[in-house]
């Protein structure tokens, strides 16, 4: 699926007005109101609500980091004795949450919350230029990303001593350094891509690997329509841009599972050892349990089912101007479900990487609505009504 010229042309979609453009901000300078409350709520508190264990790991790992300033890539996590290492992803969310907790004098609960919340937040421009990309107007692009910042997922995880935000950021301006860089044969695009990618690689190579998708498919799709003289020239930008990051991330996974053989308690945590948990079995794509598990989560956690309705609702409208993009942002969605189909069934918070995905298809449905010009006042109150449903929701 191209994304880009799954987009409906200008020329086709009608332009907001001045009074929609600025109804479409205020309502989002509303719902980001809405998600900054809900992202501070519980700021005092010790626990560490959602998925605990997790939380603990990486805090514990931040506590030891901070302690013995120990800033080493074989960093301390303390739970299976001497010598006390087992790296499970490159500790740049673990440093960062120290220097924010050494500059402002936070605990390392509340360093590591802002962390992943200011992450959260730094992902939005990369989505805005994303929509922009794919020729959603300005004035529209603001209900996209009132639907994100309103998503009772992000709001409640969001808050979490998580990777999950760090490496949701990074993967996604990747995706939107990356088709600039090729698109626009831009240096500083390509070299933010090899960044971008870098990070996302080394901080989660699971969420990676599922923004590998629509950038690949985009990748495919940019080949097989240049001329063929000059498709060395596009694949060489293409590898320039993902070369580093790959590179990357197999030293890093053959690295920490270096430093996990010097315990002999952590060997089960290597990736050898990990892979068929990691990427499931066959049984499990063509079994019930796994997927009722992953339905569960989806209908109970990720949005709001109401919200879900309205969006699907407006997306009968707008088939035949963003149907493919809608389609295609739900590919992606549901592909890490199939790929890693046991990690999703277990773990909602792994739901932080592609449920940006699923908001985007809602997203698209809604502005393609507006776009198609039917229906207009109802359009707006369904565009209103599906970031208010899911705050209700929350």
């Amino acid at each position: 699926m191209n994304f880009s010229a799954a987009m409906e042309s200008p020329e086709t979609a009608t332009k907001p007005s001045l009074m929609e453009r600025r109804l479409a901000v205020g309502i989002f300078i509303l719902c980001l109101g809405f998600s900054f409350w809900g992202v501070q709520v519980g700021w005092e508190y010790k626990r560490l609500p959602g998925v605990e264990f997790r939380q603990a790991q990486t805090a514990l790992s931040i506590y030891w980091i901070d302690a013995e300033n120990d800033f080493s890539l074989a960093y301390p996590t303390p739970v299976l004795g001497k010598p006390w290492s087992i790296p499970m992803e490159f500790p740049l969310y673990q440093w960062t949450a120290v220097v924010v907790s050494k500059a402002t004098n936070w605990s390392i609960t509340k360093a590591g919350r802002a962390v992943s919340i200011g992450c959260f937040y730094l992902s939005l421009p990369a989505v805005f230029l994303l929509l922009r990309r794919w020729g959603v107007k300005t004035g529209r692009r603001w209900w996209v990303l009132s639907i994100i910042v309103t998503c009772p997922l992000y709001i409640f995880y969001t808050r979490g001593i998580f990777i999950e935000t760090m490496a949701l950021m990074f993967s996604l301006w990747f995706w939107v350094a990356f088709e600039r860089g090729v698109a626009g044969k831009s240096k500083a695009w390509l070299i933010t891509a090899a960044v971008m990618g870098t990070g996302a690689g080394v901080v989660k190579v699971t969420t990676f690997m599922l923004y590998l998708f629509p950038s690949g498919l985009w990748a495919l799709h940019r080949l097989w329509g240049v001329p063929r003289e000059e498709r060395w020239q596009e694949f060489k930008w293409m590898a320039l841009a993902v070369v580093i990051p790959f590179t990357a991330t197999l030293w890093w996974v053959n690295y920490a599972d270096m430093i996990k053989s010097l315990n002999p308690l952590a060997t089960f945590l290597d990736s050898g050892n990990l892979r068929g948990f990691n990427f499931g079995t066959l049984e499990m794509r063509l079994g019930s349990e796994v997927w009722s598990k992953q339905w569960r989560i989806i209908v109970e956690e990720l949005t709001w089912l109401p919200a879900i309705g309205l969006a699907a609702l407006a997306a009968i409208f707008a088939s035949k101007v963003n149907g493919r993009a809608i389609l295609g942002c739900l590919a992606g969605f549901v592909s890490v479900l199939v790929i890693f189909p046991l990690l999703y069934a277990l773990h909602d918070y792994y739901f932080m990487a592609n449920t940006v995905l699923l908001l985007l298809a809602m997203g698209l449905a809604i502005t393609g609505w507006l776009d198609s010009g039917r229906w207009k006042i109802l359009a707006w109150v369904v565009a209103l009504a599906v970031p208010v449903t899911q705050g209700w929701g929350y």
